[in-house]
């Protein structure tokens, strides 16, 4: 579709579902899908110049593309056909793993590291996705329809196709390991490649693909870079963000650093208050509240945490939050059995104080840290003091790393904590159940909180509380 076809569909719809005249619709501009990515990595990233990496499914006719970014603006230096495609090959190994291709990646990821060395998945992989003349090249698996895509894998690897309900087997959790390692390989190889040619050890990465934690580390670990950042909508949800960055940057606008994504709905009492009375709940008003929450979560209770204005982005940063004591495992486990609905084996991410950084993480604190997308080894102390925030196979972990800058409540919450059990970290998982999207409003949240195995639920100021008998569980150290 021409940019001027796509103009008059847009102006169609808008004047067909809204009381608009055709001649008052605003500019419309047409951005590629890739450098849209890129613009919502590299301006908000606070760098002055950066190699810039998108990489997705497809969008634009592209899988994806790499750029050099600087005060002149972006500059492409390559990029990528659609079925030529690290995000597909990725999502062909998600469905043949029972998961949701663009939705179960993220278990993929969580799963690899239970998989094991095995030479045969690792051929089979590898003979997939490789790194040659300055491109990746995953054609002969992604150059196919979906179904056919998984066809192969059966056929190559011998190994049945996974039904979304069948157990997980050792095999299928090698297949994940093996997928993993090689989406990491192919991607640092590019990245070295292209960082080689520009003046600069800042990467900013977004696309789908930039979800991927595990990637993320693996990035920011090469020896050529010096600090990663990573749009923390980094998937098609920024894509918007980029497009507006992008034109007002070119309408001469500066552009901030990006320094929290803070920016959806929020909720004044009397907003809250009247949800409240119309679902004729009991609720309490707190006077301190990062106190009160705080001596809650240190004796074992899971707390739903409602606070401002709702983040942007698939990753709860504390506001829109479930939050449990890190101290013991069986947070982990309750959280995922009760509250979460979700397999045993998934992990759980911390939110820690700035200052606790050094004490649980090995390596500085990068961009991405303070976004919840990037993964970190740890150090002995985490592995005694905050297990249940830990990935259980290899004990590493995706931080949210916390300043009263970013978010002053949040961070008061993990002051009271650190000055109660002397440790400034909180296990955070997104308000949501197993396959629902985070809560916006206080009525999903209460919602939420009467059919998920939370103690506590805290809006603003307000507490509710369920009656022992309606409390599914209490987590105990």
């Amino acid at each position: 579709m021409t940019n001027s076809s796509l103009r008059s569909v847009v102006i169609n719809r808008l004047t067909e579902h809204f009381s608009v005249a055709k001649d008052d619709v605003p500019r419309i501009s047409c951005l590629n899908h890739q450098l849209t990515h890129a613009a919502s990595a590299f301006y908000p990233s606070g760098f002055d110049k950066g190699l810039v990496v998108s990489l997705d499914n497809y969008g634009g006719h592209l899988s994806g593309a790499v750029y050099t970014g600087n005060e002149n603006g972006i500059e492409e230096l390559e990029s990528f056909l659609r079925f030529n495609s690290l995000g597909r090959f990725y999502g062909d190994i998600t469905e043949f793993r029972g998961f949701q291709r663009s939705n179960g990646e993220g278990k993929v990821m969580g799963l690899a590291p239970y998989g094991e060395q095995n030479d045969h998945v690792k051929r089979v992989i590898e003979s997939y996705i490789n790194f040659e003349d300055e491109a990746y090249d995953t054609e002969s698996l992604t150059f196919r329809k979906t179904g056919d895509a998984v066809s192969k894998l059966e056929a190559d690897l011998g190994i049945d196709a996974r039904y979304w309900r069948d157990e997980i087997t050792q095999a299928h959790k090698d297949v994940a390991f093996h997928a993993q390692q090689a989406l990491e390989d192919v991607t640092t190889e590019l990245v070295s490649h292209y960082i080689s040619e520009v003046d600069t050890g800042n990467v900013c990465l977004a696309g789908g693909v930039a979800l991927n934690c595990k990637l993320n580390k693996q990035i920011r670990n090469l020896p050529e870079v010096n600090d990663i950042f990573v749009q923390p909508a980094a998937n098609d949800a920024g894509g918007s963000l980029g497009a507006a960055i992008a034109l007002s940057r070119d309408d001469g606008n500066e552009i901030q650093e990006m320094k929290h994504v803070y920016l959806g709905s929020e909720f004044n009492e009397e907003e809250i208050r009247d949800t409240l009375e119309r679902l004729k709940l009991s609720y309490s008003t707190i006077d301190d509240v990062p106190k009160t929450i705080a001596d809650l979560l240190s004796n074992g209770e899971i707390v739903g945490w409602f606070q401002g204005r709702m983040e942007s982005g698939p990753r709860a940063l504390g506001n829109r939050s479930i939050l449990a004591d890190p101290r013991s495992i069986d947070s982990r486990d309750n959280v995922n059995k009760y509250v979460k609905h979700r397999e045993e084996w998934r992990p759980f991410a911390p939110s820690m104080l700035y200052e606790e950084a050094e004490r649980y993480l090995k390596g500085s604190v990068s961009k991405a840290a303070y976004f919840m997308i990037d993964t970190y080894e740890t150090t002995p102390k985490a592995v005694d003091d905050i297990p249940a925030a830990l990935h259980p196979r290899d004990n590493t972990t995706r931080p949210q790393v916390v300043t009263r800058e970013r978010n002053e409540r949040y961070y008061e919450l993990l002051q009271e904590l650190k000055e109660k059990t002397g440790i400034g970290v909180v296990l955070n998982t997104s308000f949501n159940d197993s396959g629902e999207p985070i809560v916006r409003t206080p009525r999903e949240a209460v919602r939420d909180f009467y059919s998920m195995g939370m103690d506590a639920l805290v809006i603003e100021d307000i507490l509710i509380r369920k009656s022992q008998s309606e409390t599914n569980h209490s987590v105990t150290e």
